[in-house]
């Protein structure tokens, strides 16, 4: 699964990085990496904060 995951993002990665830099260029697997970490760390703080954002729109009911 996780190799599903990176899978994923190396191929948004690689999409994104070939708006920028040709593919036949020697920096696009840099480029393919920086970006796949870009993407990988916004995702895991989307997730980090997640309960964060959405804690005054939930009303859990307190026990009695």
């Amino acid at each position: 699964m996780f190799s599903w995951l990176m899978g994923g993002l190396l191929m948004a990665a690689g999409a994104l990085a070939g708006l920028l830099v040709g593919k036949d260029s020697p920096q696009f697997l840099i480029m393919q990496m920086a970006v796949m970490m870009l993407l990988f760390a916004f995702i895991v703080a989307a997730l980090a904060l997640w309960p964060e954002r959405w804690s005054p729109f939930v009303r859990l009911r307190k026990p009695r």
